[in-house]
Parts: C-alpha cells; sequence; structure tokens
C-alpha cells in the first residue's frame, strides 16, 4: 500500500532537486532565462530514451539478483547497477520537479499564454513523479534484502 509519506518524500526532493532550479532560472531572467535553463537542464530526444531504457534494464536486472538466491551476494556488477539505479531516480526526480514546477509557474505568472501542451508537461511531470515513487520502493526492497542476508 503507497504511503503518504512516501509521496511526500518524493515531492519534496524533486522539488529540491528540479524544482527549486526551475524558480531560481525564473527569478534571474524570467521565461527567456528559464526557456534556455530547462533545455540545458532536461534530458530530450537520444539521452532522455536511453535514460528510460537503462531504467527498464536496470530494474529487470536488480529484480533478478534480489529474487534468485543463488545470484545474491556482493559483487562488482550489482554495486554499478545499483549506482546505476540511484543516479536514473535523481534524473527522474529532477524531471517531476522541474515539470511539476514550470507547469505551475506558468499558471500563476501568465494564464493568458496557456494551451493544452501545459497537459503533457503535467502528465510528464506526474508520470516521473511514479516512477520516483516506484524506485523509491525498489530502493527499500533491495536494502530489505541486503539487511536480511547480512544477519
Amino acid at each position: 500500500m503507497l504511503k503518504a509519506q512516501e509521496v511526500l518524500f518524493e515531492i519534496a526532493v524533486s522539488f529540491l532537486i528540479g524544482g527549486l532550479p526551475v524558480l531560481i532560472a525564473y527569478w534571474i531572467g524570467g521565461f527567456p532565462f528559464l526557456d534556455a535553463s530547462l533545455k540545458a537542464l532536461l534530458p530530450n530526444d537520444f539521452p532522455l530514451w536511453y535514460a528510460v531504457g537503462l531504467s527498464g534494464i536496470t530494474v529487470a536486472v536488480l529484480s533478478a539478483l534480489k529474487i534468485s538466491p543463488s545470484l545474491s551476494g556482493p559483487s562488482l556488477p550489482k554495486k554499478i547497477l545499483l549506482e546505476v539505479h540511484s543516479d536514473l531516480h535523481a534524473v527522474y526526480r529532477l524531471g517531476a520537479g522541474a515539470l511539476l514546477t514550470f507547469s505551475a509557474l506558468w499558471v500563476c505568472v501568465d494564464r493568458a499564454s496557456l494551451h493544452r501542451g501545459i497537459l503533457l508537461l503535467i502528465i510528464y511531470g506526474l508520470a516521473s513523479l511514479l516512477v520516483c515513487i516506484f524506485y523509491g520502493r525498489l530502493t527499500q526492497w533491495l536494502e530489505d534484502r541486503a539487511s536480511s542476508t547480512a544477519a
């Protein structure tokens, strides 16, 4: 069962990693500077699809390592995958925070220019937030296994 604390935790971390830079960029230079900053901050095209693909592979392999006792135990490949998992979690947090904060800022500051594209940004932001929650759960699941095998 999903807990409100998990959701609030991911929202807070996502805001600090992705949302706060959006607000700072807007404060420094308005929408033109914010637009340039978002283009530099968020992965797009190939880097985005690479991150999504790598996420799937990492989750699948880490899950297989957790489920199969014969594959468990400390190893360099497992440590590398856990680090990749952690870094991808940060990328999704960045995306969730940036997209949702930008959407809220747009609604608050420039309603006259709103169009249907805002819905797509909100959907992508919420999807990224859901991935963050899933990644948090997966991390907890993997850590539970590590602590139970160490005991």
